[in-house]
């Protein structure tokens, strides 16, 4: 399964746009996460421009006392011509999907990495291994980058242009996020382990840090 990594902020070369204009034929229907969020909004304005999407599946998931369909209605996605809303359900893909972007993120700085990844990674994987099984059906992938798209970088290693994922003991970082998730490690003792390889910046900012690990598990799984 090919997966695609759309830049935010955009650049030439890796748009929504080019995402589209390459997978999407007549009558496509998308599952889109994070439809609620200021990113979100910009993909499905490029969705009601694109004659080949049909409809736009945006899950909305319950929160602080309003169900995810009166959030799907007040946060205004129900006023763009393709969506239709569908309860988070454990992220469970409609039979009709045939594209899947995932923009969902917990956008909390400095909660616990193995916090964050609970919250999103567990769940993203989840949709993925649905598109490995549905097969040539789901024509392609997409996943919102925001973790290399400006300096300072995670690390102070380069390999080239590629940033690469090295944490000494870990060979991968799906062997990492395997750890954090099923609290084996915590991430305050990956911190104090491994001060000398995270930047001062990316120990504070755990958000840009699980992003790296999220985005390298998937390229390593999929």
């Amino acid at each position: 399964m090919c997966i695609t990594n759309i830049n935010t902020p955009p650049n030439t070369n890796n748009t929504i746009t080019q995402f589209l204009h390459e997978n999407a034929t007549h009558g496509d229907v998308i599952y889109l996460t994070g439809a609620t969020g200021f990113i979100g909004q910009i993909i499905l304005k490029e969705c009601d421009n694109d004659p080949s999407i049909s409809k736009v599946y945006c899950p909305v998931r319950n929160k602080k006392g309003a169900t995810g369909e009166e959030r799907f209605n007040s946060t205004g996605l129900s006023n763009f011509k393709k969506t239709a809303y569908v309860p988070t359900n454990g992220s469970i893909l409609p039979n009709d999907v045939t594209m899947v972007i995932l923009n969902a993120y917990e956008v909390k700085f400095f909660n616990p990495v193995d916090h964050i990844l609970k919250n999103n990674v567990v769940a993203m994987l989840q949709i993925l291994d649905q598109c490995v099984a549905a097969g040539p059906r789901i024509k392609g992938v997409s996943v919102v980058s925001t973790a290399y798209v400006q300096e300072p970088l995670p690390y102070r290693r380069r390999d080239g242009n590629r940033i690469p994922f090295v944490l000494r003991d870990y060979i991968s970082a799906s062997d990492l996020y395997e750890d954090l998730v099923n609290d084996r490690v915590s991430w305050e003792e990956l911190r104090e382990k491994y001060s000398d390889t995270i930047s001062p910046y990316h120990q504070r900012n755990c958000y840009a840090f699980s992003k790296h690990i999220m985005e390298h598990t998937i390229h390593e799984r999929y």
